[in-house]
């Protein structure tokens, strides 16, 4: 709907200003009594109102006794407007940028399992060198197209997982999910960009993960992976005799799992 007193409102004008400039208009040069009178502005605002709109260039001052009021012409006050929003918009492009260099060391709650596959999804996308991934394969598979097109990019992939599907040959293949699922209490997801940054969480009946670029987190994140892969490769080296020789001492590192 064509409205010109919300157009104006929309500028940054008050709904005073908007007012009295759209008064004037209509009927100039007049007083600020006659304007206050024909925009409904309040006399006692009529001539603050008066005030803000010439500091934006929006009225001129008619000399005489007394005092008269008309509007800068519409075109005229558009030019204006048009450069001041077109140099602040170029002043907080480049102070927004100068910000943004300054990687900020951000850690970012989720709560919804289809916000963690769209961060996941989006981490994935913008990798440039290398994904370090650990994976259940029904998280996998929402994700298989975004791998997918990462590997063309020549982006490094590796890491383990969890479940049968097809595709995504550069992950491991566990094979001892029974176990990691009594381990973990259920399904981890964990993604490392470029060592930069990292999506990390856990999938029961609820999920809670978090999107982070903290160096500590995200390399912790990254050795995760790595530890997974080099216990997952063991593990298919050795099958059970790995487990037999090695799970009964690795009980102990369990809280409450008690001493040697």
């Amino acid at each position: 709907m064509d409205d010109p007193l919300a157009h104006l409102q929309a500028l940054g004008f008050s709904p005073y200003e908007a007012k009295a400039y759209l008064a004037l208009l209509k009927k100039h040069p007049v007083t600020g009594y006659e304007l206050s009178r024909l925009s409904g502005v309040p006399s006692a605002k009529i001539y603050e109102t008066i005030d803000r709109l010439k500091a934006r260039e929006a009225v001129t001052v008619v000399l005489g006794d007394p005092l008269r009021y008309a509007p800068i012409p519409p075109g005229e006050l558009l030019r204006g407007l048009r450069r001041h929003f077109e140099t602040a918009v170029t002043g907080l492009e480049e102070s927004l940028s100068r910000m943004a260099r300054t990687e900020p060391e951000y850690v970012w709650n989720i709560r919804h399992y289809d916000l963690l596959m769209e961060k996941a999804a989006e981490l994935i996308a913008t990798a440039h060198r290398e994904l370090a991934s650990f994976l259940w394969a029904s998280e996998a598979k929402g994700l298989l197209a975004a791998f997918a097109q990462a590997a063309e990019r020549g982006v490094r992939i590796f890491g383990v997982l969890c479940g049968t599907m097809e595709g995504l040959p550069q992950l491991l293949r566990h094979g001892f999910e029974d176990a990691v699922l009594e381990e973990q209490q259920g399904r981890l997801l964990v993604i490392v960009r470029d060592e930069e940054e990292a999506v990390l969480g856990g999938i029961e009946t609820e999920t809670m993960a978090v999107v982070t670029r903290n160096f500590g987190v995200v390399r912790v994140a990254l050795e995760y992976v790595k530890h997974e892969l080099y216990q997952a490769k063991i593990m298919k080296r050795y099958g059970c005799r790995f487990v037999e020789d090695f799970v009964p001492h690795l009980e102990r590192l369990r809280p409450g799992g008690g001493e040697e």
